[in-house]
Parts: C-alpha cells; structure tokens; sequence
C-alpha cells in the first residue's frame, strides 16, 4: 500500500445535476524549495475530508453578467491514504517554485458525477 501525504484538489460535477465537467486547463504551483509531483486521477473518490472552495470563477468572462459556476471545487490538506476506485490517469513533476500549465482545451469531459483529481505530493 502506498501513503500519500499530499494536498488534494477535486472539481466534480454534483450527480443528477445534468452538467458535464469540460477541463480545458490545468495549472499547479509550487512555492515551496523542494520539487514536487502531481497526480492526475479520474473518477475517484479522494481520502479525507473535503472542504467546498467559493474560489471558482468562469474562464469566459466576456459574459454580461458572469454566468454562475455550476461545479464543485473541493480540497483538503494534509491527507493520508490513497483515493479510492477511478483511475490514476497521468502523473506530471515539477521543480521547486516552477508553475505547471497543462492546456487540455476540453478534451477531458466528465458527466455529472464524475471527477477530476489533483494530488500535489
């Protein structure tokens, strides 16, 4: 069994919501002096306890008014375990203080329910 001690990012779509996650970009920074990894997963269900971020904005923001996130961004911090099910899709590695820009232009499209997963180690 692998023990992960990571922070970990989840955007999901509520199931029954009739709303498709599209990820068109990807971004993770590190501010720390070490290098670090992240682990991209699909459809999982992520160890501990998640908390709700208001901090989701659309990325079109020619809209008058500003159409409202229909997603759920959740985090946690300082979890231990693996996620459960789904599949651990790619892994990117990064060096200390650098930022990681992946631009998927919406080629990953996730039905409600379904989950795309951050784990930063």
């Amino acid at each position: 069994m692998v023990i992960i001690q990571a922070l970990g990012l989840d955007s999901l779509t509520p199931p029954n919501s009739n709303i498709n996650l599209h990820v068109t970009v990807w971004t993770v920074s590190d501010v720390s002096e070490s290098p670090f990894r992240a682990q991209i997963w699909f459809n999982t269900t992520p160890p501990g306890s998640p908390y709700e971020s208001t901090l989701v904005t659309p990325a079109n923001l020619a809209f008058c008014p500003l159409p409202s996130p229909k997603i759920k961004l959740q985090y946690s911090s300082n979890v231990t375990g693996e996620p459960i099910g789904g599949i651990k899709a790619f892994v990117r590695r990064g060096q200390p203080e650098t930022t990681i820009v992946d631009d998927e232009q919406g080629k990953f499209i996730f039905p409600p329910g379904g989950s795309f997963f951050n784990i930063f180690i």
